[in-house]
This record gives structure tokens, sequence and C-alpha cells, in this order.
């Protein structure tokens, strides 16, 4: 689910098998489409938040989650 810390909503996810690698670019693409519905559902669209996915976004200089590659996964992972 989703916390609000200062103004800005953190996601937590775990992995439903232990075999799964979060950090897969499919993992990755479909926690960012869960974090942006959650927060349309929650009129949040405006608040900054924090996933794994936003994570390796800004790790790559981009502002976004949707626009994560596989180059930026394993340049997050290196």
């Amino acid at each position: 689910m989703g916390e609000c810390h200062d103004g800005m909503i953190e996601f937590y996810v775990e992995r439903t098998q232990p075999t799964d690698d979060l950090l897969s670019l499919n993992h990755l693409r479909s926690i960012c489409k869960w974090e942006t519905t959650y927060k349309h559902i929650l009129s949040l669209d405006n608040v900054p938040s924090l996933s794994l996915a936003t994570f390796v976004a800004l790790y790559s200089s981009k502002n976004d989650c949707k626009l994560i590659t596989a180059d930026d996964v394993e340049y997050f992972r290196s």
C-alpha cells in the first residue's frame, strides 16, 4: 500500500513468489502502472511519490517511471 510522509507518497511492494525479480523491467512497469492508478484513484496525481519503479527512473535521470527501459534497469543493477 502507500504511506504519506512529509507531502510525499511512498509505495511498498513485495514479491508474491520467492523467485520473482522485482527489478525486472516487467515488474517495474507493473509497479509503475499500479502507482499511477492508485494515485489517480485517490486524486493524488500531483503529489510526488516514490516507488521502486520511480527510484529506478530517477537513478537514470528520468522523471517518470513510464519512461524506464531495460538499459535503465541494467544501469541501476550495476
